[in-house]
């Protein structure tokens, strides 16, 4: 692994849940188009920020042979991640947020981005094969259905912008390790004859600027919901 890569994935998972967080705090207390508008922005940028931080992180890892990535599997495994994400703040943020319904929540969310991780997985091509250990592989989806759990606890018990950084924080951290664990979980073996593609593939350098615009696009919202609110009452900062 690039260890500066690493270290961006890591960075942009927490970005991505920090403007989520901010938006999903405001989900309780909107309603009608202004409670959908919040809850599609929560959703493209923590599951945008999700779905960035996993292929800065495959794009992290150097192997001894040339990786491109399938366009539709790539676009699906992005789709996923938006709408779990979705799916669960929904969830969490409709009426009292009970035990249950945090479970259920986090349940989905969990497994969504699991999901968006394997999908994102199977749209490799290379002049390789990849095998998976079962153990690590359930051991990452359990870290994605804990990590997405806590979060959305997280976002609607707000104490204030440093309860929402910290959140942020563990949140992103969390992601990562269901990323780095999931990669763990990974046997890359090599093919020795040349596969032939039938499906139009994704070149590095195209996905290294699709993930670096969608990037931007999470540090845009963070800067966005940064923005006070116009005084029409006191609002969570």
């Amino acid at each position: 692994y690039d260890p500066l890569l690493v270290a961006l994935s890591v960075v942009i998972a927490i970005l991505g849940s920090y403007a989520g967080l901010r938006l999903a705090r405001r989900l309780v207390r909107r309603t009608g188009a202004m409670r959908k508008a919040l809850l599609s922005g929560a959703a493209i940028t923590i599951g945008g920020g999700v779905w960035s931080m996993h292929f800065v992180g495959m794009l992290a890892l150097g192997l001894p042979v040339t990786i491109n990535y399938d366009i539709l599997l790539t676009l699906i495994s992005a789709l996923v991640a938006i709408l779990v994400t979705g799916l669960g703040l929904f969830i969490a943020s409709f009426g009292v947020l009970t035990t249950r319904k945090l479970a259920l929540a986090g349940l989905l969310m969990g497994l969504g981005i699991s999901a968006m991780h394997y999908i994102g997985m199977s749209a490799v091509r290379g002049n390789c094969t990849i095998g998976y250990d079962g153990g690590l592989v359930v051991g990452s989806v359990l870290v994605g259905i804990g990590a997405s759990t806590l979060a959305l606890w997280l976002a609607f018990n707000p104490r204030g912008a440093v309860h929402t950084l910290a959140a942020a924080v563990v949140m992103g951290v969390a992601i990562s390790g269901m990323h780095y664990t999931a990669m763990a979980a990974a046997t890359f073996l090599p093919v020795d004859e040349l596969l032939a593609y039938a499906v139009p593939a994704l070149s590095p350098y195209l996905l290294a600027v699709i993930v670096a615009v969608t990037a931007f696009l999470i540090f845009g919202a963070s800067l966005l919901v940064a923005l006070p609110d116009a005084p029409r009452g006191r609002e969570d900062s």
